[in-house]
């Protein structure tokens, strides 16, 4: 008798959790979805990439990748101030070996100003690649786009009947 009684009770129990589980699910879902509504639409046109990328080089010395480059403050963007750059490295598997965060040089940003940046990362194995990105003094991600200038994509060749002497 006391295997049909405990099943009914464990029957019972699960059912309760369940219908409090649905029950804070729903109320939450509510509390997002009325605090999300006044604040979407009390948001600014999104305005484009708010820098864009000039240059970045990078230097490795024993125990530190130092990466310098330049970004401008899109010309239809808004005033950015103490924005931070973080750089991160990764091996050649693509596992992350370590990161390194530092402000712009320029600490406030008009629309069109440029700024130099240099991030050092602490780091004794051998970096394959690394990624840069940029926060706001907020905390939130502040978007970029690449504008670096490239290198000719292809070599110069010489006329195949031409003879090098």
């Amino acid at each position: 008798p006391w295997g049909n009684r405990l099943a009914v009770m464990v029957g019972i129990v699960l059912l309760g959790a369940s219908v409090s589980l649905f029950a804070m699910a729903a109320a939450r879902s509510r509390a997002t979805s009325s605090s999300a509504g006044p604040s979407v639409a009390t948001l600014p046109p999104d305005a484009g990439p708010g820098l864009e990328l000039l240059s970045l080089r990078d230097a490795r010395q024993p125990g530190t990748l130092t990466i310098t480059g330049l970004v401008q403050n899109a010309r239809a963007g808004s005033l950015l101030s103490n924005v931070a750059v973080t750089a991160y490295a990764f091996d050649e598997k693509g596992a992350f070996l370590a990161s390194g965060r530092a402000l712009l040089d320029v600490t406030s940003l008009a629309p069109g100003d440029e700024s130099p940046f240099v991030v050092s990362v602490p780091v004794t194995e051998t970096v394959a690649r690394y990624r840069i990105g940029f926060r706001g003094d907020d905390g939130r991600v502040i978007a970029h786009v690449d504008k670096r200038q490239s290198g000719p994509i292809a070599a110069l060749r010489q006329d195949p009947g031409q003879v090098n002497r």
